[in-house]
């Protein structure tokens, strides 16, 4: 049964959305911070649809027509997947607005839609979270959430869902594994698979399929490596860490988001506004502190940004001077392409073990 869940897991990070079937109410998240409890509670199934895997896609016409080569590598693979009809038999698709990445995919999506560039496919619908907790951003923040709700119960039928408190309970269920997957000191490859498997299973299954995979999963030595910056498509990276990892990247601890103080909308929405784990937190410093309380006790902290990123890497120089008044090296692996290829995974692995970081 372990063994099975392992595989099982690893299936479901490799297939990607693809991987999740036809059946009705698939819901494409592109981007973090869209309540997944909400999505269920209106009947519908969270699939990520940024973190597609990295198979060659085939470029469609209309889109590389318009596509400028500094686009962001998941939005331009995204589009292309989209003009091909991937996925036309989703209900919706939700874009983060405080994703770069999907700002884009949504804008670029919207207006070949609008020139007729695109065949129909399903509605696009633009998420807004402002990341601060004053009175006028949290009524702004309700409102989004109420135009969220009517945008997914307009093309979702909820019969038979869960309430908003039983999806919620739901979660935290994954939430609890998710955790125990964290304290494990299992290697950096399985923790990153593992957890990111969850973004294309339900909750329950995703917290049992954990539990049983950890129960066999032998543990590696050495103390833990802190791994932050931009989100990471694929497990290259992973793989040239032979160490536990405290990942605070977006594919990392990040997700799948804070609970919420009480099963309720106001503080789901309140919770997702105030996490000062995500990378758009208000102000920046407060998402620096919570990096550094985060990364205490680490051997080292190693940094990377995705080419196209566009909020992280100006944090890097303050974040280093904070790491070293706790003593935590931090080794910048600078700027890289999605997926990594094989000559920057090279240049990695070289400095990893320049600054002795077992790689």
């Amino acid at each position: 049964m372990p063994g099975r869940a392992a595989d099982m897991l690893e299936r479901a990070f490799a297939r990607g959305a693809a991987g999740a079937g036809d059946g009705p109410g698939r819901v494409g998240l592109f981007g973090d911070g869209v309540p997944l409890a909400l999505v269920a509670a209106a009947g519908g199934v969270a699939l990520d649809v940024k973190l597609a895997p990295p198979d060659p896609v085939p470029l469609h016409p209309a889109v590389a027509a318009v596509v400028e080569p500094f686009v962001d590598t998941f939005a331009a693979r995204f589009l292309h997947r989209l003009a091909a009809g991937a996925y036309d038999g989703f209900a919706v698709l939700v874009f983060a607005r405080d994703d770069a990445a999907a700002l884009v995919a949504y804008q670029y999506a919207a207006e070949l839609r609008r020139q007729g560039a695109l065949p129909p496919g399903p509605p696009l619908h633009l998420w807004n979270l402002v990341h601060t907790d004053s009175a006028p951003a949290h009524a702004f923040n309700m409102t989004e959430a109420a135009r969220l709700r009517a945008a997914l119960s307009a093309h979702l039928d909820a019969t038979g869902a869960p309430s908003l408190a039983e999806a919620l309970a739901q979660e935290d269920v994954r939430r609890a594994a998710l955790a125990r997957l964290d304290a494990a000191s299992v290697s950096a490859r399985v923790a990153h698979v593992w957890r990111n498997a969850g973004r294309y299973l339900s909750p329950l299954v995703h917290a049992e399929a954990l539990d049983a995979a950890l129960a066999e999963e032998p543990r590696i030595e050495g103390d833990r490596i802190g791994l932050v910056g931009s989100a990471i498509g694929t497990a290259a990276l992973h793989d040239l860490i032979d160490r536990p990892v405290r990942d605070l990247t977006p594919t990392g601890a990040c997700w799948p988001g804070p609970a919420p103080a009480t099963p309720d909308l106001e503080a789901v929405i309140r919770a997702a506004a105030t996490d000062p784990l995500h990378p758009r937190a208000a102000p920046a410093g407060r998402h620096r502190a919570a990096l550094v309380d985060r990364l205490a006790g680490c051997a080292a902290v190693v940094a990377q940004c995705a080419e196209h990123e566009e909020a992280f890497g100006w944090d890097i120089p303050p974040l280093r001077e904070a790491l070293a008044a706790r003593g935590i090296p931090l080794i910048d692996l600078g700027l890289r392409p999605e997926p990594p290829d094989e000559a920057w995974l090279g240049a990695a692995r070289a400095r990893l073990a320049a600054a002795k970081v077992p790689a």
